[in-house]
């Protein structure tokens, strides 16, 4: 399948250019096929976690976990996991393969429970919790980081001319590049120095997005004249990734003409 020529290529760049590293590979559930799951086997010093859907079996073998959650959530009235594993051979797989079990009953503001059984296929040898939480759920955020190429409209190649799309793609990935740094210096000044930092109200809990978007609004009409207002250092650092945004736009539309 085409997800292992993939990873054969990518695995052979990686040591062709960093020899003797030891490699790990995540992948969610649309990847754990037989074929995708023997070639990482077959790997040396390679580390795997690979979601897995659930199934009949699996389910029976995850309900004594979802009712101790069920308990610990009704006693707390909040989200409550339990981890677990089982060695688990699935009808296509030519022997047993280690599945990481976690039993979560998800808890939300006025929403009933809702249980939420994950499984994990790995070959690593750490604690369950410690896989999960430390290595798999890493996927999230590399996914989060994904779609602010979106809000940076990486995915507007609606012109016919392909040089023009190639020279907005490139630029939107300049931008999030530009923007993931700006990014990581605030995260690091905010632990350095939490009390020094000032979080606009309504982005406590905001995503970066909502950053690139608001900062964007803001070089696009400017309130109080033509200068962009800058309250604080993610503000300032969101801002310098919309004017290039702005500007690079600005500039691919003046040489493109895009069809009505």
């Amino acid at each position: 399948m085409g997800a292992v020529a993939m990873l054969r290529r990518l695995l052979r760049m990686i040591r062709h250019h960093l020899s003797g590293v030891q490699i790990r590979v995540r992948l969610d559930g649309g990847f754990a096929h037989p074929a995708v799951l023997e070639f990482l086997d077959a790997q040396p010093k390679l580390e795997y976690v690979v979601a897995m859907a659930k199934n009949t079996l699996l389910k029976r073998v995850v309900e004594g976990g979802m009712r101790r959650a069920r308990q610990f959530s009704r006693r707390s009235g909040k989200t409550e996991h339990i981890y677990g594993e089982v060695r688990y051979k699935a009808g296509k797989w030519p022997g047993l393969r280690r599945v990481i079990i976690k039993a979560e009953v998800v808890r939300a503001a006025d929403k009933d429970p809702k249980d939420n059984p994950r499984f994990v296929i790995t070959n690593m040898k750490q604690s369950p919790q410690w896989i999960y939480e430390r290595v798999y759920c890493q996927r999230g955020d590399i996914e989060n980081r994904i779609k602010e190429l979106h809000a940076l409209e990486i995915d507007r190649t609606r012109n016919h001319r392909q040089r023009c799309d190639l020279g907005r793609t490139g630029t939107s990935a300049l931008q999030t590049a530009h923007h993931d740094v700006d990014r990581r210096a605030y995260r690091s000044q905010e632990s350095e120095a939490p009390d020094r930092v000032t979080k606009e109200p309504g982005y406590e809990n905001g995503t970066s997005s909502d950053f690139v978007r608001e900062a964007a609004s803001r070089v696009l009409e400017p309130e109080g004249g033509n200068e962009v207002r800058r309250h604080h250092h993610s503000d300032e650092a969101i801002g310098r990734t919309a004017i290039l945004q702005v500007l690079g736009q600005q500039r691919q539309d003046r040489a493109c003409t895009e069809p009505q």
